[in-house]
Formats: structure tokens, sequence, C-alpha cells
């Protein structure tokens, strides 16, 4: 878990009330949002009409091809290619920071080819095949890079860069003292979508379509048509405005259908079925309502939309794929929150910042783990930016969660499309990097999250113990091991002509059984050789074929004269031991010995 602080947001509750139910109140805490978004979204839409186009993305780049850009692809550009291609900058005619520079091409043609995409001049550039054609000419760029600009080229390289940038060197100008609005303006900013307050909108009058009637719509306020709740009636209107007409009312087994998968996300039993067809009695549909509101699925259901924002997984992603043993503990404290009304305010601050409450608890640090999931490149070298690149995402995921907007883009330069700052991002990446992401141990290149211990001191101190046993376990389990591998070990060089001669009856692809028919216990031979070193030794041998010390073995072997074998190697390496022996004993710094044949012979064994 990370500690992060945060300021309070206002108190809503997680789902509709269960008691005294109606139809309005069953509408799920994501369904009232989307409908608050959606009358947000249209807002927005007619105030900023008169914006200037270059304040929103190319009609043809989805909001991912836009996404992967600005964080991945825009700052490769800026990091490796800027310096000479960009601004009063062009090496070779070519500039690429904005789109219709990058789409002319330079002096030696077109950098990006829209016919043939996978050979392009910019690909061939940054694979290096070419030995004059290789950028950025300082270095190869790394693995990661490459498939990066890679797979944005394979795209038809998508670009939202349609300005041509006014200061040399710079993708989008900076200066604070600059006359140019950067981004979008901070009064357009407030009248960002996800930066509206819920309001209660008025309700239309109550008109709707009839079906006696569907030439022209017309107030019914007193027909059986007529609006059962708020929500009937704004949809009356739209109805009323496109001279449609409204459907039949849905069948009672159809009704309780919609309620079960809606609320639950499962199709009712057939008991269910005829139960509610049987309660005639005011009230049955409220009932059935509260009666999912109050199922333990209710939460299940619902937790998997907050978890698909909260880019849950049971496991890294990225390069090392490892899994998160514990992301299942967040991922049952999601559920539990919305089984027991969590208030939504506490809901966020639990998940932001739930180890530095007051009141703090194990579900509160539970909750933190919002922050600890997320893909990372645990085996990312340098740990700086590691560390930074993780920042990112967490900021990332923070303001799609939280604020309806994408921060990524900011790591390099002012939002285009979202009311942020670059300064502002850096302002909570300095927040952020004064938390702990990663623990202090590794596994190789590795490095491990961080994760909190929940135990007591007495269970720690029990811990401890039980660890103590362990260990002596395992020490005295490697004991027998190192004793066992040791003498294997002196058994195999003792028998290493005997091993030579049998490895020249089978093949590589013999198995382990027919290795060890091959080795077994026999008059000739007092004790079995082990099958895997001798499975070992036969493929060890297919690729000594220039190796002069096993040419007698292999001469041997293609009639398989194991004797043969058997015989010559005995006497060499005896001889190899003996005079090894003999020089140690002359000179006992001595490396090595003087005959190359027994030279051999001897690191052999």
């Amino acid at each position: 878990p990370l500690n992060v602080p945060t300021s309070l947001p206002r108190r809503t509750t997680m789902r509709p009330a269960r008691r005294n139910t109606r139809i309005l109140k069953w509408l799920s805490f994501t369904t009232l949002l989307s409908l608050t978004l959606f009358c947000c979204t249209l807002q927005l839409s007619s105030a900023q009409v008169q914006q200037s186009d270059s304040t929103s993305p190319p009609s043809d780049i989805s909001a991912q091809q836009l996404e992967f850009f600005e964080s991945k692809v825009r700052p490769l550009l800026i990091e490796h290619c800027y310096e000479c291609h960009s601004g009063s900058e062009r090496q070779g005619g070519f500039r690429l920071d904005y789109r219709q520079a990058l789409q002319q091409g330079g002096d030696s043609g077109l950098a990006i080819d829209p016919q043939k995409l996978d050979q392009s001049r910019l690909l061939m550039a940054i694979q290096y095949n070419n030995p004059d054609l290789q950028m950025p000419p300082k270095g190869k760029l790394q693995q990661t890079e490459i498939s990066i600009l890679t797979d944005w080229v394979l795209q038809g390289a998508p670009d939202p860069r349609s300005e041509i940038p006014d200061a040399p060197n710079n993708p989008t100008s900076q200066d604070p003292d600059s006359n140019k609005a950067l981004g979008m303006s901070i009064e357009a900013g407030r009248r960002f979508w996800s930066m509206q307050t819920l309001s209660k909108p008025k309700v239309p009058n109550s008109i709707i379509a009839t079906r006696d009637n569907a030439s022209r719509p017309h107030s019914i306020e007193t027909t059986s048509d007529a609006p059962q709740n708020p929500i009937d009636a704004f949809i009356a209107e739209k109805l009323y405005a496109n001279n449609l007409t409204s459907t039949p009312p849905a069948s009672r087994r159809e009704l309780l259908k919609r309620l079960s998968m809606d609320l639950i996300g499962l199709p009712p039993t057939a008991d269910e079925y005829s139960a509610f067809e049987q309660d005639t009695a005011p009230g049955s549909t409220e009932r059935q309502i509260d009666r999912l509101l109050s199922s333990p699925q209710y939460g299940v259901r619902y937790a998997r939309h907050w978890l698909d924002v909260a880019r849950y997984a049971d496991s890294n992603g990225l390069d090392e794929n490892i899994a998160y043993g514990n992301a299942w503990r967040y991922r049952d404290y999601v559920v539990h929150a919305m089984n027991h009304d969590k208030p939504f305010n506490r809901f966020i601050e639990e998940q932001i910042a739930g180890d530095l409450l007051p009141d703090a608890n194990q579900e509160s640090i539970t909750a933190t783990g919002h922050l600890v999931l997320g893909a990372k490149v645990l085996a990312e070298p340098d740990r700086e930016k590691l560390n930074m690149d993780t920042i990112d995402e967490q900021l990332d995921a923070l303001g799609k969660t939280f604020l309806g907007m994408t921060f990524g883009c900011v790591r390099c330069h002012d939002h285009k499309f979202d009311p942020i700052k670059q300064k502002d991002y850096y302002a909570l990446a300095a927040i952020f990097k004064g938390t702990k992401t990663f623990g202090d141990s590794n596994f190789g290149a590795i490095k491990h999250w961080n994760e909190v211990s929940f135990a007591s001191p007495d269970e720690k101190q029990h811990l401890k113990t039980i660890d103590a046993q362990v260990a002596e376990k395992n020490a005295a389990w490697n004991k027998l091991k190192n004793e066992a591998v040791q003498k294997l070990r002196e058994q195999v060089r003792a028998d290493a002509a005997e091993y030579l001669a049998v490895a020249a009856t089978l093949s590589t692809e013999a198995t382990l059984n027919d290795w060890a028919q091959a080795g077994a216990k026999s008059d000739a031979r007092p004790h079995p050789l082990h099958p895997r070193v001798l499975a070992n030794a036969r493929r060890f041998l297919e690729s000594q074929s220039e190796n002069p010390l096993f040419a007698v073995w292999r001469e041997k072997a293609v009639i398989v004269d194991t004797q043969a074998i058997r015989t010559h190697y005995r006497e060499l390496f005896a001889q190899a031991d003996q005079e090894w022996q003999k020089a140690k004993a002359a000179d006992a710094n001595i490396k090595h010995l003087t005959d190359p044949m027994l030279e051999a012979a001897r690191n052999a064994l």
C-alpha cells in the first residue's frame, strides 16, 4: 500500500436505500452516474462549440490511439528525435514535430510509407539493420522503445499534432510569458464534464406517445401510459420529440429477468419466476428489488465494473507476468464495499490514502491496493526510471478513475484536451514520489512490490519461531543434499570411462527409462549409473564433434564398441590424474599440465 494524502470528496452512497423502494431507487449507482455524465457531456459540447479545432484530436484517431501516442510515442520522439528533427533543426530536410511534416518526409523520401508501412524508412532506421541508415545516430533504441514505434507505424502512425510548433525544438510552447493559450483554459476546464457537480434536473411534463394514436404523441396525464416515475418522463419527452410511441409494459416474467440481470448479473431461478408471477399484492416489484439489492451477488456484479476501471488483474503483466498473491484482498474489499453501502467519499479516501486516515484499519489499508495494481516493468534495470514510470501509471489510473481525465499525456506537456497542466502533474507526482511502491527485496533483476503485514506482535513472534524451525530443517536438508551431490560427483568421476561407454549405446532421443536400463547394475558393473547423468553426457558428446579429446569416442561409438571406449578413457583419465598429482607435488602453484591431451582429460573430469 502507498502513503498518499488526499482531500475529502463530498459524501454520497454506494447503493440506493433498500426499504420503501420505488422504481427510481433501484437504478444502480453506475446507471445514475452514466446518465449524469451523458447529460454533462451534452452540456460540455454546447459550451465548447466555439473552441478552435486545434483543441480537439483529429476525428480519425481513436481514444486508444491518442492515449498510446501521448503516453508512449511522443515522449520517445521528444527524447531521441527532436534534437535534430524539430523546429529550425531539420537535418536531412526532415521534421517530425508535427503531423504534416512527418507525412511529407525528408530529402531521402517518405519516412512512413502509407502503402508499405512495414517497409517504412523510419522502421529501417531504428532497427539498425542498414549501416547507412541508423537513427538515432548516438545509439540504438532499447527493444521496448523499438516495439512502441513499430506498433505505432504499423497502425498508420496516428498523430494528433496538427499545429506547427512556434518555438524551435519545442513541441508545445510552455513559456509562462507567452500569450498563446496552452491546451484548455481554466474557464473551459471548469466546464469540463467531470468537473460538473451533480444536479437535480427539472422533470419534463408528463407527455408520452400513446399506442392508439401513433401519428402524434400528446399529453396523457390520465392514461395508463402516464410516467410511473421521473425517469419515465425524460424518456417520454424524447419519444414525443421524435414522434415515437412507447413499447408495451414488460410481462412480469420479463420484468423479473431484467431486474435480476441488471442488479446481480444472474437470471432468476424457476422458483423465483413462479413466486413473482403469483405475488399480485401491491409492492411485489419493490420487494423483488429489495431482495436483489440484499443479495451478496449485487456486490459481485457491480464490483466488476469498478475493478475494470481500477485495472484489476491477478498478475503484473508486461515483461514479468508475476502473480499478485494478495490481489484478491483488494477485489474482496470492493465487493464488501458495494454490499455494505460504504459511503462513496470514504470509498475514494481509502483507496488513495487508506493508511493515512485517522481511523485507518486493515480494511482501509487493503483498499490502497488500488495503487499497487497495474502493469509495471519489474525487470527495468534503471530503478529511478522504474519508480517514475510507476508513478506515471498511478497518476494515470488516479485521473481516469476519480477525475475522468487522462493524466498520462501531461508527463511531457500541458494537456490539449483535458483541464490539467504539466506543473500540476508534477505536483501530484511529487506526492507520489514520497510513497513506497516497491519492497526492499528482489529476485535477480525483478523487483518486488511493497506489502504490509497485518500480523499482531504475538503472531509476528510466533512466525519468527516457525521461520527459525523452517530454517533449521532447510539447513539439515541442504546438508544432506550437498553430501549426496558430492558423493554422486565423486562416483561419476570415478566411473567416467563407464559413462562414456554406455553413452555410446543410445541416441540423444532416448528417455530416462532407456538410460536407466542401459546403466543398470550388472555383474560387470557393481552399482548402477545415474540415468540423468548418462542423458546429459550423451547430449554433451553430441556437441563435441570437433573436440580431439573425444575423437576415439566418436570413432568407436559408430560401431558401438563399448569395450574399446571403456579401456581407452579409463587409461587416459588415470594417466591424467597421475600426472597431475606428480605436477602438484613438484609445484603447488601449477595451473595446468603441459600435455594438451592430458590437460583436456583432467578438465573433463
